[in-house]
């Protein structure tokens, strides 16, 4: 997914409109509409108020990851130390069979 379809998805899923995002960006709405429509970039210091706004890293905003929870937040948490050591441990298989068992864990807790 390109960067403008991503970031017209976070606004929309946000209930901004293009001129509510622009006001919090402190730019104008038809500059804003150009990265929606890929006639233009955001400034590196924008891109890190979007970020910001929709709570995303750069990287998802980017297309580089499809993770939208910036690394920091994903390391909080008493267990995190002991997960990650034990998730440096295991192999590929490993890893695809740990993740099925988080989603059905998920899907269970969702259905209760």
């Amino acid at each position: 997914m390109e960067f403008s379809e991503r970031l017209s998805n976070l606004r929309v899923d946000a209930d901004l409109s293009q001129e509510q995002l622009s006001e919090q960006l402190n730019i104008k709405q038809p500059s804003y509409s150009q990265y929606e429509t890929q006639r233009s970039e955001p400034s590196l210091m924008t891109l890190s108020k979007l970020c910001e706004i929709f709570n995303v890293s750069s990287d998802y905003l980017l297309g580089h990851t499809n993770i939208k929870t910036p690394v920091n937040d994903l390391l909080k948490g008493e267990t995190t130390p002991e997960f990650v050591t034990i998730f440096n441990q295991l192999s590929e298989d490993d890893i695809r069979k740990a993740v099925d068992y988080m989603q059905l864990l998920v899907r269970d807790r969702e259905n209760k």
